[in-house]
């Protein structure tokens, strides 16, 4: 089981909040290793969360036992690899809402083991 994830965003702090709200928390908080960054927790008992960077954001590994360094890119492409599956405490009209009055397209596709949302 995956329980931290990073991804890019253009306005990190209201990708948090929008996180936060999805799995019904609303906690979310400045992430201080990297500024401008921002990390949204689920609240459950193994810790999870999603952190989330400025678009453009680079991590460095460290040298030797040193932590990761952050740089980020001005020219960065807005369509990225990353995407993640998530289980979340909300309902589907209550999903759907969200993603409406943050004018965010979803479209809801039926797979075999059941209903897939799809934000865009």
């Amino acid at each position: 089981m995956i329980h931290h994830i990073s991804i890019p965003a253009k306005n990190p702090l209201h990708v948090a909040e929008v996180l936060a709200e999805l799995f019904n928390t609303g906690y979310f908080a400045p992430f201080p290793s990297n500024p401008g960054s921002y990390v949204a927790f689920t609240g459950d008992e193994h810790g999870t969360l999603i952190e989330v960077y400025p678009l453009g954001t680079e991590m460095i590994p460290g040298e030797d036992n040193k932590p990761i360094q952050f740089q980020h890119q001005k020219a960065s492409n807005h369509f990225i690899a990353t995407h993640a599956a998530i289980s979340i405490p909300l309902e589907q009209a209550q999903v759907e809402s969200i993603a409406q009055r943050d004018a965010i397209a979803v479209t809801l596709k039926s797979l075999s083991f059941g209903w897939k949302m799809r934000f865009y």
